[in-house]
């Protein structure tokens, strides 16, 4: 069937089910009054069907135009924006907010990269990911936190990251951010890239475990090799900084707003930095060099609203000059809060 767009709607979601749980669903995208693009860059006139897609989808998660502000994935969309793409940023909020949280723990892990950017040839490459961890109850508690990779043919290879005893605060998040290597020569077909948090005594049975798949192609049978080439930084992970809070790249999730990753990443000639504010706060957000001098101020301690926000840096300094290709930091502060993310600009 062909629906008709009327209004401003851009697409719909039709539903099936077998009593209360639903099966199947089919998305209709309304082409015949709008101009979508696939792509990493929609032009001004099209709209991202990444970002109407995460939206529909949440009608068949039932997390749509609810009632309950914090259940409702994005119920809009510009054309040109490609920052709601992602599911990370809203559908976490609206299933606990509706089923509850089960587990004492909780956690997802998660890349801002697009499926096809985590396809990778026998060359080899690699992938940015974060794992958020929860802490669902009132009281501190230790986990064991482990990542692995299930490969083509079903078995488990890991831990690539293996901490024990890491500790988290009542009602409280930690995040850690890592580049994870693909070696050269892997073999052909889909894997899962798992976080677990798991019980801190043997037989370290899980709390909870997330995962993502990326693949490689080729014609070669190919070998997963020493583990050493896919092992992950422990000293990126440290109960110690956690504890202390000192630098690191496990810390507390502040509470008023969540600095996500920029879109795209590596980037030329421009890119979007995206995050949500959880309350109204006081907003700066600065770009640095990797020798720490700042070069640009995107906002000025500007009042901003609960919600989500996008700004675009077209990577030149604050007197318009272009910068030159290379690795850079934002600094998002919100009142007496900050968090730092890294970005690379390639020309």
């Amino acid at each position: 069937f062909s629906p008709t767009s009327s209004g401003s709607v851009i697409a719909a979601t039709y539903y099936w089910g077998n009593g209360f749980n639903m099966t199947e669903c089919d998305m209709i995208f309304y082409d015949g009054a709008w101009l979508f693009s696939a792509y990493q860059n929609p032009t001004n006139n099209e709209f991202d069907v990444w970002n109407i897609a995460a939206h529909e989808l949440g009608h068949y998660l039932q997390l749509g135009h609810s009632s309950y502000t914090q259940a409702t994935m994005y119920a809009y969309s510009s054309q040109g924006e490609t920052s709601k793409r992602s599911l990370y940023s809203d559908d976490i909020n609206g299933i606990q907010a509706i089923y509850a949280l089960q587990n004492p723990f909780s956690v997802i892990v998660t890349t801002n990269d697009d499926s096809y950017a985590r396809t990778f040839t026998q060359a080899g490459g690699s992938f940015n990911f974060t794992v958020n961890a929860y802490n669902n109850t009132a009281v501190g508690r230790y986990f064991r936190a482990t990542i692995d990779v299930q490969l083509p043919d079903g078995t488990i290879y890991g831990p690539l990251l293996n901490m024990n005893s890491v500790y988290i605060g009542p009602n409280s998040s930690l995040t850690y951010s890592a580049v994870q290597n693909i070696p050269a020569n892997g073999p052909v077909g889909e894997y899962r890239y798992r976080a677990h948090m798991r019980n801190t005594a043997n037989p370290y049975t899980d709390y909870d475990v997330s995962f993502f798949m990326f693949w490689i192609t080729g014609a070669a049978q190919g070998e997963m090799g020493d583990i050493s080439a896919w092992k992950l930084p422990e000293n990126e992970f440290t109960p110690a900084d956690v504890l202390a809070g000192n630098s690191g790249n496990i810390v507390s999730i502040p509470g008023a707003f969540d600095l996500r990753p920029n879109v795209p990443n590596p980037f030329n000639p421009s890119t979007a930095i995206n995050f949500d504010l959880y309350e109204d706060g006081v907003v700066s957000l600065e770009l640095y060099n990797i020798a720490g001098q700042k070069i640009r101020t995107l906002i000025d301690r500007e009042m901003l609203g609960i919600g989500p926000h996008s700004i675009i840096w077209n990577a030149a300094d604050d007197g318009g000059q272009p910068v030159s290709a290379g690795i850079y930091l934002y600094k998002l502060s919100v009142g007496e809060k900050s968090a730092f993310k890294k970005m690379t600009l390639i020309k």
